[in-house]
């Protein structure tokens, strides 16, 4: 499982940006396409998640050329972690959400993971990766 926005190393205060979580099932069967699996992606410090909902300064436009995403069963975004169920409809899997960067310095990104909400043994776990917040010129 990867998550995608950690590409970017530098992001800068107060700018925008997608993280988009995807990954692929390597034993999918015609029994892995009736799991309802739970996506948690724990926010590093110095992020908050945006809505382009309340409009922060980000338009739909902006992220037009993201790739498709997975239906989602339910949605969650907290002030610490991004939160998705899913059911598995095909081998591969894809969420993602928009964060800002909000305090600049250095930070760990917890590893994304998911896992199978009836059985917790069928699971997949990202890495950790460092993350870099430069403060923006007013």
């Amino acid at each position: 499982m990867e998550s995608f926005w950690y590409r970017k190393p530098t992001f800068k205060t107060r700018r925008s940006a997608f993280v988009h979580i995807s990954g692929e099932v390597s034993d999918y069967t015609s029994q892995s396409s009736d799991r309802r699996m739970l996506i948690v992606d724990l926010l590093p410090a110095g992020f908050e998640i945006e809505s382009i909902s309340v409009g922060k300064g980000v338009s739909k436009e902006e992220f037009s050329n993201l790739p498709k995403l997975s239906k989602s069963l339910h949605v969650s975004n907290n002030d610490d972690r991004f939160i998705s169920f899913i059911k598995f409809e095909k081998k591969r899997f894809s969420q993602g959400y928009i964060v800002r960067a909000v305090t600049p310095g250095f930070f760990s990104v917890p590893p994304a993971y998911i896992e199978d909400m009836y059985q917790p043994s069928f699971f997949a776990r990202g890495e950790v990766i460092e993350t870099n917040v430069v403060k923006t010129q007013n």
